[in-house]
Parts: C-alpha cells; structure tokens; sequence
C-alpha cells in the first residue's frame, strides 16, 4: 500500500449488479460495483432525478450479486456509511464502507 492510498485492503476490480437502499426506504437505487475491497465498494450510480444523488456520511445498505443472476437477491443487505461521492455525468461513484466487513470483524477479533 502507498503513502497515498489509506485503504486498509486490496482493491478487487470487479462488475457486479448491485442495489443501494437509503436506510429510510425500502425502494434500491440500481447500482453496479466498480471494485471490493476487504472494508468497502466502489459502486456506480446512475442518477435518474435530483433525489437519487446521494451524500457522504449517509448510512445505507448495499446487496451485491454475486451469483449467477443478473439481479441482487432480496437477502441481507450490509449496513454502509458513504465515505465519498464523485458526480461524472449522468452517474455518480459511491464510495462505502461496510459497517461489519470481515476485515474489521477479524481485526476486532
């Protein structure tokens, strides 16, 4: 890790569905991951209407495909804090930082 970069973990590029739902409504903001680390996502937001821009320190949660399909399952969503947000266009990048990743859990350990 350089000086430069802060991030805990290595940095995983990877394209997977993903959906962001603010922690007051149950309707996801479609989402595709740029890359994982062990604490966090880089997630690619299009932004559809003023409303859909989101802010940093805001907590959410975030489902990722992982499998086979093309849509996030409806199962556990991780609880996230927004630690950054980059507008580019029609979409933003969001940066998250899980609140229970399994790098801080087993540094916690």
């Amino acid at each position: 890790m350089n000086a430069i970069e802060r991030r805990a973990g290595e940095r995983v590029l990877v394209s997977r569905p993903a959906a962001i739902y603010r922690e007051d409504s149950t309707t996801p903001l479609a989402a595709t991951t740029c890359d994982v680390s062990g604490v966090g996502l880089l997630l690619r937001v299009p932004v559809t209407e003023p409303r859909s821009a989101l802010k940093p320190g805001s907590v959410v949660r975030v489902v990722v495909s992982w499998g086979p399909g093309a849509l996030p399952a409806a199962g556990a969503p991780q609880k996230a804090r927004i630690s950054r947000v980059l507008r580019a266009g029609d979409h933003q990048l969001v940066g998250v930082e899980l609140m229970l990743s399994p790098l801080r859990a087993r540094r916690a350990a």
